[in-house]
């Protein structure tokens, strides 16, 4: 501890917050994070793993801020976008999640739990036509998921479109006749 004197580059803090972080040592962890930080503005790595610190003392708006602050361009960065999704998700920001699970789509269109958090947050932001076109993807993807019919057929009877609900609703209950969701 006393080897880190403020003239020490950036990554020693991030180490020993690393360090901090596997014995759970949070707050400490944070203030490690926040002086790489402070002498290294863009340093992701710190900054994501003071996100997910934060996450650990379930104070969610820091932990959103640092998230928000990551720059993804690349399909690599999809787990800070998903991060940051669970986030808005927490702090009940719909529009926040369906905004990043739209950039995870945009880095993997072939992203399953993207796709399937966005049908998701869809339905419950009252946005049942995106719904409906996230469930045709998802059952060009996979035919046989009952859930995916179930969930197209309720969006299609929220928007009055009765026949296409009665068709949905019809193949979940062929595809699994178990699936009570579909009755």
């Amino acid at each position: 501890t006393r080897g880190l004197a403020l003239s020490q580059p950036a990554y020693l803090y991030f180490s020993r917050g690393k360090a901090y972080s596997a014995l759970n040592q949070w707050n400490k962890a944070i203030a490690d994070y926040s002086q790489c930080l402070a002498k290294t503005p863009n340093y992701p790595d710190a900054r994501k793993f003071r996100g997910y610190a934060y996450t650990q003392i379930k104070d969610f708006v820091h932990a959103t801020k640092d998230y928000e602050q990551l720059k993804t361009t690349t399909a690599a960065d999809t787990g800070e976008v998903e991060n940051r999704a669970r986030l808005h998700g927490r702090n009940g920001d719909v529009k926040g999640v369906l905004s990043d699970l739209d950039t995870m789509l945009r880095l993997d269109p072939t992203n399953k739990d993207a796709l399937n958090g966005h049908a998701i947050a869809s339905f419950e932001a009252g946005e049942y036509q995106i719904c409906i076109n996230d469930c045709t993807k998802f059952i060009a993807i996979t035919p046989n998921n009952a859930s995916w019919y179930c969930m197209r057929g309720n969006c299609y009877a929220r928007l009055g479109v009765y026949n296409n609900a009665i068709d949905d609703l019809s193949k979940a209950i062929q595809g699994q006749p178990r699936y009570k969701e579909a009755y």
